[in-house]
């Protein structure tokens, strides 16, 4: 892998973990601080750190239409050969995770 390909929301979540990610043992964040970051967007014009690259002009990845949409966990069973199958139904829209290191003193 030579580079993250991240979209907005996504990069937002990554812009506020990686400050924090500077553990030498931890593999990604030796890799979320060393390797490029290209973002699609087409609102992000002033990203927070060095070494990201904004793609946000040209051609929409995916078409204006159907929103993207959330799932809940209805049921599941694991087979004797080991496979999970799962059964879930159509939740709400979903919302924006984020993702954190602890404050350190």
């Amino acid at each position: 892998m030579g580079a993250f390909l991240l979209g907005r929301r996504t990069y937002d979540v990554f812009a506020a973990y990686r400050p924090k990610a500077t553990d030498p043992a931890d593999p990604a964040a030796g890799r979320l601080n060393a390797l490029p970051k290209h973002v699609v967007s087409g609102t992000l014009t002033d990203p927070e750190r060095a070494g990201t690259t904004v793609l946000g002009a040209g051609r929409r990845l995916f078409p204006e239409g159907p929103v993207p949409t959330a799932f809940r966990h209805t049921g599941g069973e694991i087979t004797g050969a080991g496979v999970s199958i799962r059964s879930h139904d159509p939740a709400a829209r979903p919302g924006c995770g984020t993702h954190g290191l602890p404050e350190t003193p």
